[in-house]
């Protein structure tokens, strides 16, 4: 999974940023440089690309291309980034995965979710 990182490479709070259906990480580009200003440099803005678009690579099996997959692959790259809190910034399909990652019970630390924004 290809992703894109601003701000604080070490900092514990992420703001993850995840994309609609058609697009890719590479949206957020403007405001993950204005939401790191905003904090002083003190957050870690993280845009990935889910798989199949943008530079993520694409899957052999289509059946793997559901949220719920997307969603699993999530919470690997949450469990990666090691943050202690998590706001989540979605659009249209990125939305959907930050509801279906934020109801899932007894997440480990690194991966709840503090406060989700869906579009």
């Amino acid at each position: 999974m290809a992703y894109w990182q601003w701000g604080k490479p070490d900092s514990p709070h992420v703001v993850l940023c995840l994309h609609g259906l058609t697009r890719q990480g590479r949206d957020f580009d403007a405001i993950a440089q204005a939401l790191c200003a905003a904090a002083s440099g003190e957050v870690r803005v993280v845009c990935p690309d889910v798989v199949g678009r943008g530079r993520s690579d694409w899957l052999k099996d289509p059946q793997g291309y559901q949220i719920g997959f997307y969603a699993a692959d999530m919470l690997v790259l949450m469990n990666q980034l090691q943050a202690s809190t998590v706001d989540w910034v979605g659009t249209s399909m990125g939305g959907l995965i930050g509801m279906v990652v934020a109801s899932q019970p007894e997440l480990p630390a690194c991966a709840r979710i503090r406060r989700l924004g869906a579009q």
